[in-house]
């Protein structure tokens, strides 16, 4: 199988479909930053993130039902070596089912954000997404968010409704946008990934397996 280096720093396969696989950092962050599957061990530092960002935390339990469901979901991490342990500094996760896409969860550590990691889980997600056979993805963002609603629009997601009151907890209670990738797989929606491959200009693809575009 011929293989393009596109100086992106990942291998690229070439055949029915590109493929890029296994890629070993992400510029425009930290060089050491590396993202792969969530594993019970991430899930204390996951846990802290959420209860920082997140208005209705996952708990500990929901998290190891929905990893426990690999043939219908991912998760993945981002980590950085911080001396001799890694850390995570951000996490998401999707669902796929008959060919129907959903990010079910994207978070950033708050001392870690706007370093393109969110971009650059995301990517892993899409490309995850696609692996599986996704024809479109969904999501669901506060109405308040502009900030994630601005990064979900760099990759094509339209808003297609609004849930009343989705977002319930001590601290907010707020609509959610329905925002969807209707072809995620189609010729358009693949050459926006590629840009945004570019843009990181570095890599932004799971270590876990390979995502195909």
């Amino acid at each position: 199988m011929p293989r393009l280096n596109g100086g992106l720093g990942v291998k690229v396969l070439v055949s029915e479909k590109s493929v890029v696989s296994a890629g070993d950092r992400v510029a425009g962050v930290e060089d050491n930053l590396k993202i792969g599957q969530m594993r019970r061990r991430d899930l204390p530092r996951v846990l802290e993130i959420e209860r920082a960002v997140s208005f209705s935390p996952w708990k500990r339990e929901y998290f190891l039902s929905e990893m426990g469901l690999v043939q219908t979901r991912s998760y993945q991490v981002a980590r950085v070596q911080a001396g001799t342990v890694p850390t995570v500094v951000g996490y998401g996760g999707v669902i796929v089912i008959r060919g129907r896409g959903h990010v079910s969860r994207l978070a950033v550590a708050p001392a870690w954000q706007n370093r393109q990691i969110g971009t650059a889980l995301l990517l892993c997600l899409t490309c995850e997404a696609l692996r599986r056979g996704a024809k479109q993805i969904t999501l669901e963002v506060r109405i308040s968010n502009q900030i994630a609603q601005y990064l979900y629009a760099k990759f094509g997601y339209r808003v297609m409704g609004r849930h009343r009151n989705y977002y319930e907890g001590e601290r907010d209670v707020n609509d959610a946008i329905i925002m969807t990738v209707p072809e995620v797989d189609a010729p358009v929606s693949l050459a926006r990934l590629r840009m945004l491959v570019s843009s990181l200009a570095g890599t932004a693809v799971p270590e876990t397996s390979s995502v195909y575009w």
